[in-house]
């Protein structure tokens, strides 16, 4: 049998966080969103598992990429057309339009993301602005009862989007100038509902969406254009010109999903086949490809299962996409210890569309680090192939311990 390594829980006072690029910044240009203009032949990342690759990276003309085995880069060129790279790959992604042809299109998305970007590379420091819905079902025309900013309508008709249908409730709808206010009830497994007839929406006029029960509600401008394009790189574009953010990341992340499979890559500050000296501490990094809740364990033979994230119930497990994070972090107070010459220690993590704390069995989620010795991770691996959710991924980590 396999000698299983030593995990030493140490809590820390202070953990400092790096989230490693693993060689791979060196294999494109830095390049500022604030200053980038678009031109040539450029892709922008739009979705992203290697690390060291975020949303909204420019890669310029000719410029090379290097996509680890296990890792995949969604890229999106002039014309709007989806390039997907799975590694292992070391080379120059081939754009689908000629140098200078559509150049706008990548230089609004790179600006789009920036303003939209609201997130470090810390477990769960803050979200994105334009995570409080669910971009992959939202339609186009609806108004987040989470979401406050911008909308653009070509019509002066709407929905009412929620992202948790699980029951049935009510929210009131304010204009907030004439403060005329209307109730619409919601259905049960129904994440939209139209916007009422008695409350007509106007150009320029802002509105309040309230649900029932909490005390404050979510502001918000709607702005009446002649048309938004059918294509949807069209679209983005002509929406984030417009300032209708929202709209124009919800469509962004729908195109990416389209052209994509979940993702989740796991690794180390010394790579994916990383070796330690006994003693010495490791730090994990990894990175899905769209926004997720994260799940990460630990087995010893001596010890059983440890849960590392979230470690408590009242932790956020929410991380965003595209974004590398580390373990150990700001949210992770605790350092990777390995011991016990020539033994391994394995890691296993999971990225889901939703919070599954709730359908996971009670010895599985264990507090503070404390050890389960009936569960193995074969064990985990079946409980999360048979939960019930949209969009999920994986990845494990082995690591040696040298004699």
């Amino acid at each position: 049998m396999e000698k299983q390594a030593k995990f030493t829980v140490r809590i820390a006072k202070k953990t400092r966080c790096v989230a490693t690029s693993i060689g791979l910044m060196a294999a494109v240009s830095a390049m500022s969103l604030a200053t980038y203009h678009a031109a040539r032949a450029d892709m922008i990342v739009v979705a992203s598992t290697a690390v060291g690759y975020g949303a909204g990276h420019v890669v310029t003309d000719g410029a090379g990429v290097t996509v680890p085995a296990g890792a995949s880069l969604t890229l999106l060129d002039q014309s709007g057309k989806t390039l997907v790279i799975s590694g292992p790959f070391d080379g120059v992604p081939q754009a689908g339009r000629k140098a200078g042809e559509g150049s706008a299109l990548v230089s609004a998305l790179a600006s789009l993301i920036k303003r939209t970007e609201r997130t470090t590379n810390t477990l769960g420091a803050s979200r994105s602005a334009y995570a409080g819905g669910n971009n992959i079902d939202r339609p186009s025309d609806a108004i987040d009862v989470a979401l406050g900013g911008k909308y653009c309508l070509s019509g002066r008709s709407a929905q009412i989007f929620r992202s948790d249908a699980s029951a049935a409730g009510s929210v009131a709808l304010r204009n907030a100038r004439t403060k005329k206010s209307v109730s619409i009830s919601l259905v049960k497994d129904q994440n939209t509902a139209p916007w009422p007839n008695d409350l007509p929406l106007q150009n320029g006029e802002d509105y309040v969406v309230q649900p029932t029960g909490q005390i404050a509600g979510t502001r918000f401008s709607i702005s009446i254009v002649d048309r938004i394009p059918n294509a949807p790189a069209d679209a983005i574009k002509a929406l984030a010109d417009a300032g209708c953010d929202i709209q124009a990341h919800a469509i962004l992340t729908q195109m990416a999903a389209a052209h994509q499979t979940p993702g989740l890559f796991l690794t180390s500050d010394r790579g994916r086949q990383p070796r330690y000296e006994p003693g010495e501490m490791a730090t994990l990094t990894l990175q899905s490809n769209f926004d997720a809740h994260l799940y990460c364990f630990y087995f010893d033979d001596k010890q059983g299962l440890v849960t590392l994230f979230p470690y408590d119930n009242s932790v956020d497990s929410w991380i965003a996409a595209s974004h590398p994070v580390s373990l150990p972090g700001s949210r992770l107070p605790v350092a990777f210890q390995l011991s016990d010459k020539g033994s391994t220690a394995r890691f296993l993590c999971y990225a889901t569309d939703r919070d599954v704390r709730a359908d996971l069995p009670a010895g599985l989620m264990k507090e503070g680090f404390a050890a389960t010795t009936n569960i193995g991770l074969a064990d985990v691996k079946t409980v999360f192939r048979r939960l019930p959710v949209k969009s999920m991924a994986s990845s494990e980590l082995k690591i040696e311990v040298s004699e």
